[in-house]
């Protein structure tokens, strides 16, 4: 099919030459990888990656008389597993005081309070342990899981390692990672985002990650990607820097990928998003722990939106260039299409 536009010629031109710095043909965008100390697990294969989310804020609280929070707790449950790990930390509210607690600060029963002040809470008695420090106001952390989404995508990442005899043990000597977000769409994307607007989770099924097994090289590609580019840092818990440290989403984990994805203003995509994986656990097939995703962008003021959750990597393949492959033996479809659309005419 031939479109045709009637807009300035100049305008574009300047969406031409756009368009012919970004790899629309692959659907890709352009992906690095830097590897800041010695990883030790060999992460290497394609993965479905299922990040579970809820936003999380801060927020003020006047003391009260008596119990000083307006508000009654109690342990968090099974179902908070996928959002909240294995071994949920946290309290959840499960009764206001009064309703103007929700007029005045925004709060709702089942909310949950991750931490009071600076302290971080684990469980109700730790709760009541950082609430007998408070004086007459305090601050608590909330994550909202009346909010919570699931997200999933394609993740390939390629390892190589050297071994080197050290005094008679054998260690690794130089280790290579290299990771790529990949664009193809899985097919439950549709129930994914169905969940998503009656705000619940959405818990990816064995069977569903297994049908994509055998094709995920082959599976659709959307017409524009939506990021350009992309950096991915993996970074060894020793060789954490001060802020990563600092980062309570990262304690107890034996290192981080950093993904830091910019979004493609020619897909409707702006800012940046970026994700911080904290790994708790690693085995042949399952990749598992906390996930934090900031979402960077402008409107027109610049506005920062935190997600805070857990993510499972599950392994559908060895790692291999099977989507290269297939992209190649579509190519000259893809170019029939893109030869079949007027852009712009040349201008003297």
């Amino acid at each position: 099919m031939t479109t045709q536009s009637t807009r300035n010629p100049l305008i574009l031109l300047g969406i031409a030459a756009m368009i012919a710095c970004l790899p629309t043909a692959a659907n890709a965008f352009y992906q690095t990888t830097v590897v800041e100390g010695t990883i030790g697990d060999d992460i290497g294969g394609v993965w479905v990656a299922v990040h579970h989310t809820a936003p999380t804020f801060r927020v003020r609280i006047d003391t009260v008389e008596e119990t000083k929070a307006p508000w009654m707790v109690g342990p968090l449950g099974d179902e908070m597993k996928p959002l909240m790990g294995e071994i949920p930390r946290g309290v959840a509210i499960t009764k206001l005081a009064d309703p103007s607690v929700n007029g005045k600060y925004g709060i709702f029963e089942g909310d949950i309070i991750t931490k009071v002040n600076t302290i971080l809470v684990d469980d109700v008695e730790g709760y009541n342990a950082a609430l007998k420090e408070v004086k007459e106001w305090f601050l608590v952390s909330i994550r909202r899981p009346a909010l919570q989404s699931t997200k999933a995508r394609l993740v390939k990442i390629k390892y190589e390692a050297s071994v080197v005899e050290q005094d008679g043990v054998s260690t690794i000597g130089h280790e290579t990672i290299a990771i790529r977000v990949l664009p193809q769409e899985l097919p439950f994307l549709d129930e994914i985002d169905e969940a998503r607007r009656k705000r619940k989770a959405y818990i990816v099924s064995a069977e569903q990650i297994d049908s994509v097994r055998e094709n995920w090289f082959e599976l659709p590609t959307p017409d524009m990607s939506a990021f350009v580019s992309g950096e991915h840092r993996v970074v060894a818990a020793d060789d954490y820097d001060q802020s990563l440290k600092r980062d309570e989403a990262l304690r107890g984990t034996s290192f981080a990928i950093i993904s830091q994805l910019k979004g493609n203003p020619l897909a409707g995509q702006v800012g940046q998003n970026i994700g911080i994986y904290g790994v708790h656990k690693v085995s042949t097939n399952k990749i598992v722990g906390t996930y934090v995703e900031s979402t960077l962008a402008s409107a027109p003021f610049p506005i920062s939106i935190d997600f805070n959750g857990m993510f499972t990597l599950t392994r559908i393949d060895d790692y291999s260039d099977k989507d290269v492959e297939a992209l190649e033996r579509r190519k000259p479809a893809i170019e029939e299409q893109d030869d079949d659309v007027d852009t712009a005419p040349d201008l003297p």
